[in-house]
């Protein structure tokens, strides 16, 4: 029962890493966009 609940949470913990690393990288591609735009201006 305890790796099961192990794997739970590392699971979890993975998911919520992998979603704040989505977020990042939409926000970083989104400065990057808007720099290109403004030099292309």
């Amino acid at each position: 029962m305890k790796s099961i609940n192990m794997i739970m949470v590392l699971n979890t913990v993975y998911c919520q890493s992998g979603l704040i690393n989505m977020i990042l990288l939409t926000g970083y591609f989104c400065i990057l966009g808007l720099a290109i735009y403004q030099d292309n201006w």
